[in-house]
């Protein structure tokens, strides 16, 4: 009987034990996306994998010739798809995805200012306008 009565406090203590550590990963969950939104998003941009496929898109071509050497946190990666814009959190999150096969040089750049990532002529306008 007081065998039946300890396990059933240890049960008890376990149960609590476990409510207390989903509470905490709740919280952790929080701040985590808390955090996401404040943090410096990353993007990939994917790019056909054939050059042939690239000259069916001229819009991305005048985008990757023109754009994105005024994108840093951009990175180009070559896949068999559609060409889009991958957008991540600080931690690694997926936090959207774009198709930007029909879009034009501009509407990409209006894409990524969307998402905060601005050239880098806009980040010095910026510091400028801060030290004033």
């Amino acid at each position: 009987m007081i065998l039946m009565n300890i396990f059933r406090i240890l049960i008890c203590i376990s149960f609590i034990y476990e409510l207390a550590m989903a509470s905490i990963q709740i919280n952790k969950t929080l701040e985590t996306t808390k955090e996401d939104q404040a943090s410096a998003v990353r993007v990939i941009l994917e790019t056909p994998l054939l050059p042939c496929r690239l000259m069916r898109v001229p819009q991305l071509r005048a985008f990757l010739e023109h754009e994105l050497h005024k994108f840093p946190e951009v990175e180009v990666k070559q896949h068999g798809g559609d060409p889009r814009l991958i957008f991540f959190s600080g931690s690694g999150r997926v936090t959207g995805m774009k198709s930007i096969a029909r879009m034009s040089s501009r509407q990409i750049v209006d894409i990524l200012n969307y998402h905060s990532v601005y050239s880098s002529s806009h980040k010095d306008s910026f510091e400028e306008e801060l030290k004033k």
